[in-house]
């Protein structure tokens, strides 16, 4: 699908990472962007306020193409990034955990050259993904369009990760809900795929982290809801068997990772604990 944009000179790519205490994690993936032999992006990172040294590190090291940064309070991750799209100017917006990185020094000239290959200057450009645990990188393939939608029984679930989305069709949008807390990026995506559709790309360009907020075992059953409620808003069957079944499997690697590291009491206190929080909720 092509864009009724009006044609300006801009970057290909903007990158952007939302942030908060984790300037270790930050500074991987900044390094990623930097070590890239693809000049034409901008990066952009939107900090929560951070008090772990990130906002010094940021003021006091060069980092080419950094376009925009701020470090101040704001009403999570989503409300972050949607601050960040106001000011990016490229054509194609990449938004990063800052736990991923960029896949090797020729990621964006690769994700380029496959873009323009087919063309496309609105919705979704998707690719295979890295994704990174304690036990290593595995390469996830995605199918193609038809296929996935297939699959998930409509709504196909494109990582942010695997995405590039055209700034037009984010703006278009309306950008990054904040009725979500954990889901909102599937939320955006489907909404994309609504309005400009998506196509798949040749390549996998960025290592997604699997075991960051949205994973963990606290969060679990938040992310199940958001799922089920996006899902059926956008008029999908609410939670497909491959969706349950991956929800199934990662539950049982989080119990028993959890159990391994912590006391036997450990894990009911923190189901009491949970089921308090939504009790007085």
């Amino acid at each position: 699908m092509k864009s009724n944009e009006p044609q300006r000179d801009r970057v290909f790519f903007s990158i952007v990472i939302a942030s908060y205490n984790v300037k270790d994690d930050l500074i991987a993936c900044i390094e990623s962007i930097q070590n890239q032999i693809f000049s034409d992006y901008e990066l952009l990172i939107s900090d929560g306020g951070s008090i772990d040294g990130t906002s010094e590190y940021i003021s006091s090291t060069p980092i080419a193409n950094l376009a925009w940064y701020k470090s101040a309070s704001d009403n999570g991750i989503y409300d972050a990034l949607n601050i960040a799209i106001e000011h990016t100017s490229g054509k194609w917006i990449l938004i990063l955990g800052a736990d991923d990185r960029l896949a090797d020094s020729d990621a964006l000239v690769r994700a380029h050259r496959q873009i323009n290959r087919l063309g496309v200057t609105l919705g979704i450009a998707y690719s295979d993904l890295f994704i990174s645990s304690h036990k290593g990188v595995v390469l996830k393939k995605y199918p193609e369009l038809d296929e996935f939608e297939r699959r998930y029984r409509g709504g196909a679930f494109i990582h942010h990760q695997s995405a590039f989305v055209a700034r037009e069709s984010v703006v278009r949008a309306g950008k990054f809900s904040r009725s979500y807390m954990v889901h909102s990026d599937y939320d955006l995506m489907l909404k994309v795929l609504k309005c400009t559709g998506a196509v798949k790309i040749r390549g996998a360009f960025v290592v997604f982290n699997s075991e960051g907020y949205s994973s963990k075992l606290s969060t679990l059953w938040k992310s199940f809801a958001e799922i089920y409620r996006i899902r059926k808003l956008h008029g999908y069957p609410p939670m497909p068997l491959r969706i349950l079944a991956s929800y199934c499997a990662l539950l049982t690697r989080r119990l028993v990772a959890f159990n391994r590291i912590n006391s036997p009491f450990a894990l009911r206190n923190l189901f009491v604990k949970t089921s308090l929080r939504r009790r007085i909720k």
